[in-house]
């Protein structure tokens, strides 16, 4: 991701927040809890953050997507109470940020559901998300280019993407880099020869999951950690959030959101 991009999304965050803050304390009755990062933790926050308005009147939760590292980097400069984020925590950020996992959800390789190919293995997505597999021919589809949609590099699930499939490889620079998990749907589902990735939180009925296997058809897992990023020994109303979040009945709206 370039510095310009991340701070601009820092101050379109700043802003945005500190305008609903301004109108919250002029009115005198509202809390506000602010939520920023991943698009895959998107889904999930939007619905915990319903559930938990009608449970605290007077508190508004607000939450921007954007991605992992600006969810991050939000923390890191007080401009948001918690950061989303789809992928495992560095050694530098577990120094200075207390990392909340929230369960676990699952790397999706998504066509259009026009799209004949119903399953690739390993070796196959890598080829075709490095370029050297270009026509979908050449595993078992029409006769047809291969788009690739891919997300930005600040993307939590690039980054596992990048560790689960591509495993060293570089992706081809002919893929269309999307800034959100919505746009690689978007993107994806109107396009009979498009390719991409999502996190499982998101579903549409024009794309479809493709299953993905070892060399030997063993289904390959996907599984990869979603987590609330804070400033260390969160108190008061963001601890309650965070509790209820783990709480058996925030834990029953994640998998819901994930399902949904």
């Amino acid at each position: 991701m370039k510095l310009s991009k991340i701070i601009l999304a820092l101050i379109l965050f700043l802003t945005m927040f500190s305008t609903g803050c301004q109108n919250s304390s002029l009115r005198g009755e509202e809390q506000v809890i602010r939520i920023a990062g991943s698009t895959s933790v998107w889904p999930v926050s939007e619905a915990l953050a319903r559930q938990f308005q009608l449970r605290h009147p007077g508190v508004k939760v607000f939450v921007q997507e954007g991605d992992s590292t600006l969810g991050v980097r939000a923390v890191v400069h007080h401009l948001v109470e918690i950061g989303a984020v789809s992928r495992r925590p560095s050694a530098g950020e577990e120094k200075s940020l207390e990392f909340h996992l929230l369960g676990y959800d699952r790397l999706q390789v998504i066509t259009s559901r026009s799209n004949p190919v119903r399953q690739l293995t390993l070796p196959q997505l890598q080829g075709i998300f490095a370029g050297q597999i270009s026509n979908w021919r050449q595993v078992g589809g029409a006769d047809a280019p291969v788009h690739l949609v891919v997300r930005e590099a600040g993307s939590g699930t690039a980054q596992v993407f990048g560790e689960m499939i591509m495993q060293g490889r570089s992706v081809s620079p002919r893929a269309l880099v999307m800034s959100s998990a919505g746009a690689v749907v978007a993107s994806v589902g109107g396009d009979p020869n498009a390719i991409g990735y999502v996190a499982s939180t998101y579903h549409n009925p024009e794309v479809k999951a493709l299953l993905v296997t070892e060399q030997d058809g063993a289904p390959l897992s996907l599984t990869r950690p979603l987590y609330y990023v804070t400033q260390p020994a969160p108190g008061g109303l963001v601890r309650q959030f965070l509790d209820y979040a783990r709480s058996p009945a925030g834990q029953q709206i994640i998998r819901a959101a994930m399902r949904d």
